[in-house]
């Protein structure tokens, strides 16, 4: 009778794949690989890894101009990063708290995702600054924003103090300046203000909102798609995009 036998081959330590493991590859003692900033896939519904990166291409790159950095999820895209994708999908008359962003490694998904706490935490701009001052060529007035930790501006300063300059009541003085600018109109502005209150499904809270009369929201009319922020010549002033 013949016997068989059976050779198995040595089990080959499979390495993690970078992309799809919080582990890294033991790098070989004769190589010295330059440091690299890590981006790890976020965990659950969150967007929860840094984003201040450099060089790394499956995490957006903050828009960078003079020595400012503006949050990846804030900043606009521009002729520097003309293939950045749009950073939030937030109305600006929508409550920041409900805020979505595509997933950073796949930014054509379909898919959105809460803001993690930890990105809202994050400084809004690198270096980090104690307070900024927002402008846009469709606004009158400015946003000042300053540090609710106390010591730098947040993701989260900059959404709430957006989203609060816009719900001020609008005087009438305000209404004035603002219809300076030839596409703004009295009309156009009363018919924006009655489109976002008539929005509101329950009865209740559309009179509530109909009562608080125009804000300053109405003046942007149909323009309130938030497209990041972009710096300006002076270092603490950014850039409001809309539209």
């Amino acid at each position: 009778m013949t016997t068989r036998r059976v050779h198995f081959s040595p089990e080959v330590e499979r390495t993690p794949s970078p992309s799809f493991s919080n582990s890294s590859a033991p790098s070989s003692p004769a190589l010295r690989t330059p440091p690299t900033y890590p981006a790890h896939i976020p965990a659950g519904p969150y967007i929860a890894s840094p984003t201040f990166t450099r060089g790394h291409a499956r995490t957006p790159s903050p828009l960078s101009l003079s020595s400012l950095e503006i949050h990846a999820v804030l900043c606009a895209a521009s002729h520097q990063n003309p293939v950045k994708p749009q950073p939030l999908i937030w109305k600006v008359t929508v409550d920041p708290a409900l805020i979505r962003a595509p997933h950073p490694y796949s930014p054509q998904s379909p898919l959105q995702y809460a803001l993690s706490s930890d990105v809202l935490a994050q400084p809004a701009t690198m270096p980090a600054m104690g307070e900024l001052t927002i402008i846009s060529s469709e606004l009158p007035w400015k946003v000042e924003v300053k540090a609710s930790n106390g010591t730098y501006v947040t993701v989260q300063d900059v959404l709430h103090a957006v989203y609060r300059n816009l719900r001020t009541p609008m005087s009438d003085a305000e209404l004035t300046l603002a219809c300076k600018n030839p596409k703004v109109t009295a009309a156009a502005v009363d018919d924006a203000y009655k489109l976002r209150y008539r929005s509101i499904r329950d009865p209740n809270m559309r009179q509530v909102e109909k009562d608080k009369g125009c804000k300053r929201v109405d003046v942007l009319m149909k323009s309130v798609t938030f497209a990041g922020l972009s710096p300006t010549d002076k270092h603490n002033v950014l850039n409001l995009h809309l539209r």
